[in-house]
């Protein structure tokens, strides 16, 4: 098999681009940082019989790194997409599962890149009274909850 010059040329070129491309790295993913993120009990304001009967949240400029404490009768899904965009959801799946507003205290660890200073994260909460049986959807944005460097406390690195 006889290979012209131009087409070694040609494959020299973009090998030597490849090589180039690794050993550049990812600018992005230079700087990272672990952070906590929790929802305060006052950003919920929950009714006095009110249970947390499921949640959603959505990352954009980070991705979940864990999440240790699944409720048991809980189904919890985690999406970490390649884009720096993340999803983790999750309901009871029987009404004696439902959990308190504890159970938001530093309920995930979410890694931040650097070309984002801040990510921005929305929330829904779904809960249901368990004295007049009423279903209720609340919704945060970023402002209604803390991201803290709690998770450099508890151990986990990026």
């Amino acid at each position: 098999m006889v290979v012209s010059r131009q087409m070694a040329v040609f494959v020299s070129v973009v090998m030597a681009v490849f090589v180039l491309c690794l050993a550049a790295g990812t600018p992005a993913l230079a700087s990272n940082e672990v952070l906590a993120l929790s929802i305060p009990y006052g950003s919920l304001r929950l009714e006095d019989a009110e249970r947390i009967a499921a949640f959603e949240v959505d990352i954009s400029g980070g991705q979940i790194t864990s999440f240790a404490n699944v409720p048991t009768g809980w189904h919890v899904c985690i999406h970490n997409d390649p884009n720096q965009t993340a999803r983790i959801g999750g309901n009871a799946i029987v009404g004696s599962s439902f959990v308190d507003a504890s159970f938001f205290k530093d309920f995930i660890m979410i890694t931040t890149y650097g070309e984002h200073e801040s990510p921005e994260i929305k929330v829904m909460v779904g809960t249901i009274n368990n004295a007049t049986q009423g279903q209720r959807s609340i919704h945060l944005k970023t402002g209604d909850i803390i991201l803290s460097d709690q998770a450099r406390k508890n151990g986990v690195t990026p």
